[in-house]
């Protein structure tokens, strides 16, 4: 199927499903979403800078690619030694990108008087999978394939502060809003969460087969969700400590969530079927699904304004508008 018609069946689903992602006006043809250019042959995630003006994906093509937003225009490209991204994060309150490369180097990209300037923070050992900022713009945690977890203390001089050990391969990390808890998904099911003030470890039994791929917390902090490549999404109270749903998904696996920003909705995105699919936030009901991607979603992403962001393997970044009315209650 071409792109063209798989857009146009997701536009046509998207009219018939109440509350679903409207495409914006494309550049060229006011019909289609906002699309980047194939500048990888696979994206593998992006990342959107404080204040929402920037976004920048990585994936084959050995750079880091830069796009204002909100109107996706290139901004050039970072490139290190010609090195793969692995994963970035823009800085939440400084215009600086934390990225990790294929040989484990770990660099922080300042923009400054209209430059990037690189700094190498450190490297790790084996292959890294993952990594993610605290809201505070304090702290930075990178997971590996071989169970660990780094974190950096950030400021003027950033160094090394904690290595933390998971036990299986991290597949996703993630800071809770406050910051005071990191939690890392890996293989075999499990889900390890660390104080980070005593860097004590709970490890929780989550319940599901396999990998879990992904990590999210609501806005407020109250709600951890965690999805895996066995097709199902749980969400449980951070406060109580109980399973508040649990919703079977996905024959082919879920490899990204997102909470939209009141809370209302998670986003989901499938493995190999290019799917997106819509729950309600507080009860799991699946609100609607369409094919955005001809490959796996690797990110999606709520901005403030209501767009949904989504990369994915087949080379794309897409931008969808969101339409929250009271069908997601």
């Amino acid at each position: 199927m071409t792109r063209r018609r798989v857009i146009v069946a997701a536009i046509v689903l998207c009219a018939l499903l109440p509350g679903c992602l409207k495409p914006e006006p494309s550049r060229e043809t006011g019909n289609e979403p906002l699309t980047s250019p194939r500048s990888c042959r696979a994206v593998y995630g992006f990342t959107v800078s404080y204040g929402e003006q920037w976004l920048a994906y990585y994936g084959t093509g050995k750079a880091i690619h830069l796009e204002s937003l909100p109107g996706r225009e290139p901004l050039g490209s970072l490139t290190y030694r010609n090195l793969e991204v692995r994963c970035a994060v823009f800085h939440p309150v400084e215009s600086s990108l934390l990225a990790c490369y294929v040989d484990g180097n770990v660099v922080q990209w300042s923009h400054a008087d209209g430059a990037w300037q690189l700094r190498l923070l450190g490297r790790l050992k084996d292959e890294l999978t993952c990594c993610a900022v605290s809201s505070a713009g304090d702290r930075f945690a990178v997971g590996n394939y071989a169970g660990d977890v780094a974190v950096w203390s950030l400021g003027p001089e950033p160094r090394l502060v904690k290595s933390l050990q998971h036990g299986r391969p991290v597949w996703d990390v993630q800071f809770s809003p406050d910051g005071s808890e990191l939690a890392a998904g890996g293989t075999m099911g499990t889900l390890t969460l660390w104080n980070t003030e005593t860097w004590s470890a709970t490890d929780v039994t989550t319940g599901h087969r396999g990998v879990v791929s992904a990590v999210a917390h609501s806005a407020d902090g109250r709600v951890l969700v965690t999805a895996g490549y066995d097709g199902i999404v749980k969400a449980t109270d951070r406060r109580s400590g109980r399973r508040m749903w649990t919703t079977r998904l996905s024959k082919h696996g879920i490899r990204t969530v997102a909470f939209s920003p009141d809370g209302r909705a998670l986003a989901v995105g499938t493995i190999f079927s290019g799917e997106l699919q819509m729950l309600n936030g507080s009860t799991g009901r699946l609100l609607g699904g369409f094919p955005t991607h001809l490959a796996t979603v690797t990110q999606v992403r709520f901005l403030t304004d209501g767009t949904l962001l989504t990369s994915s393997h087949d080379g794309t970044v897409m931008s969808f508008r969101s339409s929250l009315e009271p069908a997601w209650d």
